[in-house]
């Protein structure tokens, strides 16, 4: 896998050269689900790991502008709520962006 894919390797000095790689590769993509189970504070002891930097969402979404992004955590330990709560302001700037929820039977 090519470096610039790998979503966990962003940060808040995203260059906009890696963004636009990721644009390109998800250009036709209709849904795109992230796992954004750390805050941006969590995930700097996380590197590598696979998860995905909340403060680069914003741009990739503008990127992305028919893309509908569900944002989930693979964390037992984590909730809905907290990913809700730390990606609150990325979501409150962009109506493509939600929260993916289990569905209870």
């Amino acid at each position: 896998m090519k470096e610039w894919l790998r979503l966990d390797l962003l940060k808040k000095s995203t260059s906009i050269n890696t963004i636009t790689h990721l644009a390109e590769f998800y250009s036709t993509t209709e849904i795109l689900t992230v796992d954004t189970t750390y805050s941006d504070y969590e995930i700097q002891t996380k590197r590598g790991w696979g998860h995905f930097c909340i403060s680069a969402l914003r741009e990739l979404s503008e990127e992305l502008q028919q893309t509908k992004i569900y944002l989930f955590h693979l964390v037992k330990n984590k909730t809905d709520l907290g990913v809700e709560s730390h990606s609150a302001e990325v979501r409150s700037k962009d109506d493509n962006i939600f929260i993916a929820r289990k569905v209870k039977k």
